[in-house]
């Protein structure tokens, strides 16, 4: 629940890392998503198996149904491991 009580809803998505070097707003191309590693990818906790070794950033979406959201995102490295 949100601060006024709203109930909220959940989307998680996994990315490579972003390799671009634009700054001030200069257009930067969307980077896909990485299907498959998400376990439950609308609740509000997930389980994430590891992709192959690199660079990834987890983002989460929040929104309350009436038309407010908030997000965030966290960089990890996987470094060793079976991947996909």
């Amino acid at each position: 629940m949100d601060p006024d009580g709203d109930p909220l809803t959940y989307r998680w998505e996994l990315k490579p890392e972003s390799g671009a070097t634009q700054v001030g707003g200069d257009h930067e191309e969307a980077i896909r998503n990485l299907d498959g590693f998400i376990e439950d990818a609308d609740s509000m906790t997930v389980r994430i198996t590891a992709p192959e070794p690199g660079a990834y950033r987890l983002f989460v979406y929040a929104y309350d149904g009436r038309g407010h959201a908030a997000h965030a995102n966290f960089p990890f490295l996987v470094t060793a491991g079976k991947g996909r």
